[in-house]
């Protein structure tokens, strides 16, 4: 159980880092910084909900 997490937070990482180089190369640092939380936002919210799954047994 804990590869899938791992390699869910990965992904997670490169897509933050990348949605903040991508938007800080394009609109600047500040929007830069904002695409990288709300990245970050997303896949939290994703995770937490992953997560709610696998611990009700709705994903096995």
């Amino acid at each position: 159980m804990w590869l899938p997490l791992l390699l869910f937070g990965l992904f997670m990482l490169l897509s933050v880092v990348g949605a903040y180089l991508v938007t800080a190369h394009l609109r600047g640092r500040r929007a830069g910084i904002v695409a990288a939380a709300l990245t970050a936002l997303f896949f939290g919210a994703v995770l937490a909900g992953l997560l709610a799954l696998i611990r009700q047994g709705g994903l096995t």
